[in-house]
C-alpha cells in the first residue's frame, strides 16, 4: 500500500508542475485564430501561433478566419499582418491558402476594422490549398 501511496503523491505532484508548463497559451502551441479574436488584450504582446487563409495585399496583408471572410472582406475576423516589401515576397508561394503563422500580436492596432496585428514573424507554413484541400486528398 505504501508504494501506491508514493506513486500517487508523485502522479500529483507531477500534474501540478508538468500541466502548467504545457499550457496552450505557449509560444509553441498552435491557438486558434478565433481564441485570439475572441481575447485580444490576453495575448496582446505575445507571440502566439495560427493558422488562417493568407492575404497578400500593399497595405491590406492579413490571416482571415477564413477564404469565405477574405472574399467577402470581413477584416475584423482577421489580423492585419505588418509585412515589409521583402517579407511579403517571401511569403508569396503562400497567398491565397491556409497557413500556420508565428508572431507578435499586438491586439491595440489602430484599426477600425481588422482584429489586431501580427509583426516580427517568424513562421510561415502551407497547411492546406483550397484548390486542392488537405483533407480530401
Amino acid at each position: 500500500m505504501g508504494i501506491h501511496k508514493t506513486s500517487a503523491w508523485l502522479i500529483a505532484f507531477l500534474m501540478v508542475v508538468a500541466v502548467p508548463c504545457m499550457s496552450k497559451d505557449s509560444p509553441h502551441a498552435t491557438l486558434s485564430l478565433i481564441r485570439i479574436l475572441s481575447d485580444p488584450f490576453r495575448f496582446d504582446g505575445k507571440i502566439v501561433e495560427t493558422v488562417g487563409f493568407l492575404s497578400l495585399e500593399f497595405e491590406g496583408s492579413a490571416i482571415y478566419l477564413s477564404k469565405e471572410d477574405y472574399e467577402n472582406h470581413i477584416t475584423w475576423n482577421a489580423i492585419f499582418l505588418r509585412l515589409d516589401e521583402p517579407k511579403i515576397n517571401e511569403y508569396r508561394f503562400a497567398e491565397h491558402k491556409y497557413v500556420k503563422i508565428r508572431g507578435m500580436y499586438a491586439a491595440g492596432f489602430q484599426s477600425p476594422s481588422y482584429s489586431g496585428s501580427l509583426r516580427n514573424t517568424t513562421l510561415l507554413r502551407v497547411i492546406s490549398d483550397p484548390k486542392k484541400p488537405a483533407g480530401l486528398e
